[in-house]
């Protein structure tokens, strides 16, 4: 790595000497940082006049990459996850300052990679994914993205061939190790632990396609069991319940300020009762009422071929008003009255329901009939 960061760096002299070195101060302190994926590069520069410029040589094993900018500092996280070959490689970054067409000579940071296999100044590690833990009696269950999958850098990075993430699973006292291989999108692998061990925490790295490079991953913390979801519940029964109290406790406060704040208004008088030695009773004497019957009138009159056939008879309408009168003014003195009176209207209807029937049946049943061209016939009818 010395070599080629040696014959690089002579190269990169060549390529600026055919301008004014001397005429423009390079920057100092280019620094490279690695977060995770993101890959910065920043640097120094005191006498930067508006018109100043950089370029930004970022050399590997595998070529190198220019860019310009005006800025202090440079993104190179797009070039470097790239591929396999890059990420797996090793880099450092020179720094030219240019104003017009002069130009300094390069400022170089030191070397950096995430390849462990490679020798450089930094190695740079990734952050493990988020993981899962279940643990049922001593048998725990592991469970988390696979990093390929994880990190979209590491996805759509281009591969010559499957790769291999090898993870363990560390606890006190004991350590055990599996693989993942970039074609499962999840990674959950069950162990045994030894009897009152409940966390553990884990540990991986990924393999390149021929099994050499390395990039590493960071331990994670102690993980444990989360809490069943019972505790969970329980916890947010008692929140509500807090908040409803809160609740009807504001709306009690509410309600009695507005009792403090708005004026009642004065309650009607009564008239005060009278005195007990003054209380009259009144008693409503019951109205007595006659006992009314109607009767119904009867056939005064017959036509004037019944009259011809029977003798005139009484109109039995005018008689019975007559006793009815009599009788009516007596009923009130007497039940006894009440009854023959009652006998005596249905003997009277009686009688003149067979007068009636009297009178229909001597009606002539012989009737004139009209033939046409003046001449008549004798014809029976029932009325």
């Amino acid at each position: 790595m010395r070599l080629l960061r040696d014959g690089a760096f002579t190269a990169l002299l060549l390529l600026v000497s055919g301008a004014s070195a001397l005429a423009v101060r390079p920057p100092t302190n280019v620094t490279v940082g690695c977060q995770n994926t993101k890959v910065i590069v920043s640097w120094e520069y005191s006498t930067q006049q508006p018109e100043t410029s950089f370029k930004v040589f970022l050399i590997g094993a595998n070529g190198q990459h220019e860019n310009e900018t005006s800025d202090r500092q440079f993104d190179l996280s797009r070039f470097v996850w790239s591929s396999e070959d890059h990420y797996m490689d090793n880099f450092f970054v020179a720094v030219t300052a240019r104003q017009g067409n002069k130009q300094s000579e390069p400022a170089q940071s030191k070397t950096f990679s995430f390849n462990n296999m490679k020798t450089v100044d930094t190695t740079c590690r990734l952050d493990f994914p988020p993981v899962n833990l279940k643990l049922k009696e001593s048998q725990a269950t592991v469970n988390f993205t696979n990093p390929s999958y994880f990190y979209r850098e590491l996805k759509e990075a281009e591969k010559s061939g499957a790769a291999c993430f090898s993870f363990s699973i560390i606890w006190d006292g004991g350590e055990k190790e599996f693989c993942c291989k970039v074609t499962e999108e999840n990674c959950r692998r069950d162990v045994v632990l030894p009897e009152g061990v409940n966390c553990v925490t884990l540990g991986g790295t990924l393999f390149d396609s021929i099994g050499v490079g390395q990039v590493l991953f960071r331990q994670t913390e102690k993980i444990c069991p989360k809490p069943s979801s019972g505790g969970h519940g329980l916890t947010l029964i008692i929140l509500l319940s807090i908040m409803a109290l809160l609740v009807s406790v504001a709306i009690v406060l509410i309600w009695k300020v507005k009792a403090w704040t708005m004026r009642s208004e004065p309650l009607p008088k009564f008239l005060p009762s009278p005195p007990s030695d003054e209380r009259q009773t009144y008693k409503i004497k019951p109205t007595v009422y006659s006992r009314v019957v109607v009767i119904p009138p009867s056939r005064s009159s017959v036509s004037s071929e019944d009259e011809g056939t029977h003798p005139t008879k009484t109109n039995p309408t005018h008689s019975s008003s007559q006793e009815l009168r009599s009788i009516s003014e007596d009923d009130s003195e007497d039940s006894e009255k009440t009854e023959c009176l009652s006998m005596y209207l249905e003997e009277r209807e009686q009688e003149q329901q067979q007068e009636q029937e009297v009178l229909a049946y001597d009606r002539p049943h012989l009737i004139q009939v009209d033939m046409g061209d003046g001449d008549t016939a004798t014809a029976y009818t029932s009325r």
